[in-house]
């Protein structure tokens, strides 16, 4: 199950991992992990940096606001220069045959420090920590690229007109899914469907990103051609961690219709 914390100078996406039996490895073991997580980093490109990690952890991590946090970082700290020795730990513990590692100090770049913690299990990173006082709190202003989000909507509505409730529900991040259950998402469905009939074409037309004091949100507008004469439906994302949340959705006849 993942856990996400909210956007700031401190990211950290957490694959939930049961441990036993600690160890300590040393500081070779731990550097060489930390060296290629930051060279990966220092890309710009967030595959290589997806690449490093469990297949669980990249679940809950949109490249485009991967990207975003690289560019910030690697704008404000400037190079990677290298492990501070001391204070710099790597530790294991075992559960069941699977070892799981951590490790954690102080990284070195051109304009500052930060202090890293990552955790990995058969070299995948299934967790890491980064914060530094460069890093302003203010860093997110979007995702770098809508585009991710653009296909994300269009699949949900696609999901929706084709009747396949389930999936589309699916999508739906679980806070949505709290307050609309599967049965009623069903109902909304059959309902919609029924008034609307097929959609036999979506275009994109426009999108919005706004910001309050505690969220942080993109909304997407799509002009959906049904049997029953064109629709304006919109999908709206709430950024949360290094994710894009669907966390709401709405259809109506598009303007003079």
């Amino acid at each position: 199950m993942g856990k996400l914390v909210k956007i700031g100078c401190v990211v950290a996406v957490i694959f939930a991992v049961l441990i036993a039996v600690g160890v300590y490895i040393g500081f070779s073991s731990g550097s060489a992990t930390q060296e290629k997580f930051f060279q990966a980093f220092a890309t710009d490109d967030p595959a290589p940096v997806m690449a490093l990690m469990h297949p669980e952890l990249r679940k809950v991590i949109d490249p485009p606001i991967l990207r975003a946090w690289q560019k910030a970082f690697n704008k404000n700290l400037g190079a990677f220069k290298g492990l501070k020795l001391n204070g710099f730990s790597t530790s294991s513990k075992v559960e069941n045959g699977m070892k799981l590692y951590e490790s954690k100090g102080e990284a070195e770049f051109e304009k500052g420090t930060a202090q890293v913690e990552l955790n990995y299990v058969d070299d995948q990173i299934v967790k890491f920590t980064v914060e530094s006082p460069q890093m302003p709190k203010a860093w997110f202003t979007g995702p770098d690229g809508t585009e991710f989000y653009r296909e994300k909507a269009k699949e949900f509505w696609a999901r929706f007109f084709r009747k396949e409730a389930d999936a589309a529900w699916g999508m739906l991040g679980s806070q949505l899914q709290d307050k609309v259950s599967q049965v009623d998402f069903n109902k909304q469905v059959e309902e919609i469907t029924t008034n609307f009939g097929t959609c036999k074409a979506m275009t994109f037309q426009t999108e919005k990103f706004e910001e309050t004091e505690d969220t942080q949100d993109l909304r997407i507008f799509f002009r959906l051609d049904t049997d029953h004469g064109p629709a304006e439906g919109m999908t709206k994302f709430q950024f949360i961690g290094l994710r894009g949340v669907l966390l709401g959705y709405n259809i109506k006849p598009a303007e003079g219709q």
